[in-house]
């Protein structure tokens, strides 16, 4: 059984609103733990969005709550009437993703005080759920960061490998490319630059060129769009001149001249052929 760096990190934020919260004799860490292990993300963006969501729904939880206590804790009218507002509002707030947790901590407030100042359980609250987030963040974005240049390397290489082999297929073998399959896997690689500049952002990184990664990106769009041009035509047509002997260079086709006299949709083809064997030279 393999043990995993989140899993590490969750445990060690755990641990850590342990501690804190005994050092510090803050009383339970139980609400701050819950944050900590709710946060920890596969990426730090998307610990600082669940962090996020989880803080606006502890506050407005907790303000309604406290304001619904002062009138009658415990009270189930109270309590039906106060899920309602608390949903309306994050409705009306955008705030969807915050309705769970609003909700989890405006009953909290009111069917657990015990005889507890309302006005100090809802800060609690808070305050807890406050240590617990910006643990799991923290720890998160030091400690082995889960999105590494590495990584995105790695899938850029794989991904300008597997396009050229399709690209390979389709001109050569004229056998058809799923676009859709290729539109995701770039899509997907694009979004793991994107995590990594935006959780590095202003971090100085030997190992991340940025400008490069950004220029395969760019290219590997450039060709999908002529590629899908190039798809709607749907027709075995002939290379140019020019543009088999390009093929045969870059792509090893080894295909023979075609003396088929060119019409219109051919020039459009080897238009859009010519532009994708330009960005193949470029990526290579």
């Amino acid at each position: 059984m393999k043990i995993g760096m989140r899993n590490v990190k969750t445990a060690l934020a755990v641990f850590l609103c342990v501690v804190i919260f005994q050092v510090l004799n803050l009383g339970s860490s139980f609400y701050a733990a819950i944050a900590a292990i709710i946060s920890m993300q596969s990426s730090v963006v998307d610990s600082f969005m669940t962090g996020k969501n989880r803080m606006l729904g502890t506050l407005l939880g907790a303000i309604i709550g406290l304001i619904f206590a002062l009138i009658g804790p415990g009270n189930p009218l109270l309590i039906g009437i106060g899920i309602i507002i608390i949903i309306s509002i994050s409705n009306w707030l955008d705030w969807n993703s915050s309705i769970s947790i609003a909700g989890v901590v405006f009953l909290a407030v009111m069917i657990n005080l015990n005889g507890k100042s309302p006005w100090s359980y809802s800060f609690n609250r808070i305050v807890e759920t406050l240590i617990g987030i910006s643990l799991a963040v923290l720890i998160n974005y030091f400690i082995s960061p889960p999105i590494k240049i590495d990584k995105i390397s790695e899938h850029s290489k794989a991904l300008t490998s597997m396009l050229l082999e399709k690209l390979k297929a389709k001109l050569c073998l004229g056998e058809k490319i799923n676009i859709e399959d290729l539109n995701k896997k770039i899509n997907s690689l694009e979004k793991e630059f994107n995590n990594y500049r935006d959780e590095f952002k202003g971090k100085k990184s030997s190992s991340f060129d940025n400008s490069n990664v950004k220029k395969v990106l760019d290219q590997l769009n450039n060709i999908l769009d002529h590629l899908k041009i190039i798809d709607k035509i749907d027709k075995d047509l002939p290379l140019t001149k020019e543009n088999y002997e390009r093929a045969n260079k870059l792509l090893n086709c080894n295909i023979e001249p075609s003396n088929i006299q060119f019409k219109e949709i051919v020039i459009v083809y080897n238009y859009h052929v010519g532009k994708i064997l330009d960005f193949i030279e470029n990526i290579e």
